[in-house]
């Protein structure tokens, strides 16, 4: 990629590149996973991407906007769907079990992918340093968490999930097993293992 910015500058009221938002933030994930959170800088990504600096400005007024964009990006999540609720309530027993499933097989294909574990361990690391960090970290996770927790929470009403644990200390178990597994022993999640842990949080 040259450092000439693809066609993103042209006058106010159009639209941005959507190929150059995926070249940042691509070129973000890069950074973290190799310098971590202490050299995650605009210029940094800026010369990753073959961009400028006034580009991600456009897109992303601070460093930390940018990096919890990149983490979305990294793991494939996008915004809550505020609908999530509506949406399941008419899902039978049967249908929850699929989507538990089909949750079961997204996480495990993220938690799979080597990069994907060094942006989380990177931005981690990055809360402990910087407590306002850690505060929007936290507050945009359990927003992104939203739809996991309403199909979780409704398979519980069902009887399907545990009722003597609550729902957050189900969900952290569940996420805690895994992640300790794939990024503090660094050995591969099958989806065998990820099942296995699941189903302790089962009736």
């Amino acid at each position: 990629m040259t450092g000439e910015e693809p066609k993103d500058q042209p006058g106010r009221g159009r639209p941005m590149s959507a190929e150059l938002d995926d070249a940042i933030l691509e070129a973000a994930c890069d950074v973290l996973a190799a310098q971590g959170y202490r050299g995650f800088s605009f210029d940094a990504v800026a010369k990753a991407a073959g961009t400028t600096r006034p580009a991600i400005y456009r897109r992303w007024e601070r460093r930390e906007d940018l990096l919890l964009a990149a983490l979305d990006h990294v793991m494939r999540v996008h915004s809550a769907d505020a609908d999530v609720a509506r949406i399941l309530a008419g899902a039978s027993d049967e249908d929850l079990h699929g989507l538990i499933d089909k949750m079961l097989e997204s996480f495990v294909a993220i938690v799979a992918d080597r990069r994907v574990s060094a942006v989380s361990i990177a931005v981690s690391a990055a809360m402990y340093e910087d407590p306002e960090l850690r505060a929007l970290a936290q507050a945009h996770h359990y927003d992104r968490r939203k739809p996991l927790e309403a199909v979780l929470g409704l398979a519980r009403d069902r009887g399907l999930l545990r009722g003597d644990i609550p729902l957050d200390d189900l969900i952290h178990i569940f996420v805690g097993a895994v992640q300790y597994r794939s990024n503090m022993l660094v050995e591969p999640v099958s989806r065998e293992y990820a099942a296995n842990v699941l189903k302790l949080l089962m009736v």
